[in-house]
C-alpha cells in the first residue's frame, strides 16, 4: 500500500545556485505548484563545506529541505517527482504509468543533455 505524506504549511527550502538550469527546473516546478518556499544561495564553486557536510555531500544543487520532517532530497528529478507526489495539485508528470515511464526517458536525456552543455561551456570558458 502507498504511503501518503501530507505535508503542513511550513515553507520547503530550495538550496540553489543563480546560474544552474537544474535550478531552475527545480524553482519553476514549485512556483508552477504554488509552494511556498524559501531559497539559499550555495556557492558550488567556493565548495562550501557547511553545505556538502550538512544538506548534499557531493556539493551539487538543487537540494529542497522538506521542514515537516527534516529530509532533505537533491537532484533535480528527483526532487521533481517526489514534488508531484506529495503536492497531487497541478501535477507536472503525466498520470499514466506508460506515459509516465516515457516522460521520464524525456526527462533523463534533456537531463544528461543539458550536464553535457554546460561540461562543454566550462571547459570552454575555464582554459
Amino acid at each position: 500500500m502507498k504511503e501518503i505524506i501530507l505535508m503542513s504549511n511550513s515553507k520547503l527550502l530550495l538550496y540553489g545556485y543563480p546560474i544552474s538550469s537544474a535550478t531552475w527546473r527545480v524553482r519553476a516546478a514549485m512556483i508552477y505548484k504554488q509552494v511556498e518556499f524559501d531559497e539559499k544561495t550555495v556557492d558550488i564553486f567556493a565548495g562550501d563545506a557547511d553545505y556538502k557536510n550538512n544538506v548534499n555531500p557531493m556539493g551539487f544543487v538543487p537540494a529542497v529541505k522538506f521542514p515537516q520532517n527534516g529530509k532533505t532530497v537533491f537532484e533535480s528529478l528527483p526532487i521533481m517527482e517526489l514534488l508531484d507526489s506529495i503536492y497531487p495539485e497541478s501535477p507536472i508528470l503525466p498520470k499514466d504509468p506508460f506515459q509516465r515511464a516515457r516522460n521520464g526517458f524525456n526527462r533523463f536525456f534533456c537531463w544528461w543533455g543539458a550536464f553535457d552543455a554546460s561540461l562543454l561551456f566550462f571547459a570552454l570558458n575555464f582554459q
